[in-house]
């Protein structure tokens, strides 16, 4: 079986952690196909605002629900 297991936390020593290497060490024992992700070893960074748009509806005023609203395309 093929299975892609991803860690999101910042310490590597954590229950979390823990959990990850176990689940790694498990299923490689079992023969399966493994993957793996730790998200802040990449540098994810979980928190959006303003930094995340390449322009801003009203820059004088952030609100990340008008900011993700699709466009519509008739008011071009």
């Amino acid at each position: 079986m093929n299975v892609f297991i991803v860690l999101a936390h910042a310490e590597p020593q954590s229950f979390n952690g823990a959990m990850f290497r176990n689940a790694v060490e498990v299923l490689q024992r079992g023969g399966h196909d493994i993957r793996t992700s730790d998200l802040h070893a990449a540098g994810f960074n979980p928190v959006s605002d303003r930094r995340n748009f390449t322009s801003l509806k009203d820059p004088q005023f952030f609100k990340q629900q008008i900011e993700e609203k699709p466009i519509d395309v008739g008011e071009y």
